[in-house]
């Protein structure tokens, strides 16, 4: 009898230990966004604009509750689809989460006016198309800590769209974007005079 509760005592106590890693739960708040899409041409706001928003955590992975640096592991908790309306704005609203003990929020993203054939949030960029044919696409991506611009290539005409960088934008309780998003004829107009 005595063996076995030697034995008991401590494998109760690994539970209790493995457990709280996936029992403990925390509510975070990601703030709302009020979007205005205009084309940087004529000034004019882009009605039915697409956008895709997508809300990305960043979870350690754990031994016995203590928290390990490698691997991480990254979830996407939200991933919606909206439109702009006739006067090319877009409220998407404050998602509540309910994130794991050692998960917290990493990225926000943000994409104007791109789309591809099948899921836009799986499969290969390369296939990246603009809906509104005479207008680039943007991707707004958003954190917690300050991005650095050197990490992310250039902004190059091959491209599909402009990557725009928002540092320590997840930080606040809402958020008002303007974009202005750029033809593709302005750009090599732009570049013919340089």
């Amino acid at each position: 009898m005595k063996l076995n509760l030697i034995i008991f005592i401590p494998l109760v106590f690994a539970l209790l230990l493995i457990s709280t890693g996936f029992i403990f739960s925390k509510n975070e708040t990601v703030r709302s966004v009020n979007l205005i899409v205009i084309d940087s041409f004529d000034n004019k706001p882009v009605s039915n604009a697409l956008v895709y928003y997508e809300i990305e955590t960043v979870r350690q992975r754990t031994f016995l509750g203590i928290p390990l640096i490698d691997p991480l592991y990254y979830r996407n908790v939200v991933q919606e689809m909206y439109y702009t309306d006739n006067d090319g704005q877009l409220f998407i609203p404050a998602h509540q989460l309910k994130l794991s003990r050692h998960e917290e929020v990493f990225r926000e993203y943000i994409s104007i006016n791109l789309d591809k054939p099948d899921n836009f949030f799986k499969g290969n960029a390369e296939k990246l198309f603009n809906p509104i044919a005479h207008l680039k696409g943007a991707i707004i991506e958003s954190s917690k800590t300050e991005l650095d611009p050197t990490e992310y290539k250039p902004y190059s005409n091959e491209k599909k769209f402009e990557h725009l960088l928002y540092s320590k934008s997840l930080l606040k309780e809402s958020e008002r974007m303007e974009i202005r998003l750029r033809r593709w004829k302005e750009q090599i107009r732009i570049e013919g005079k340089m």
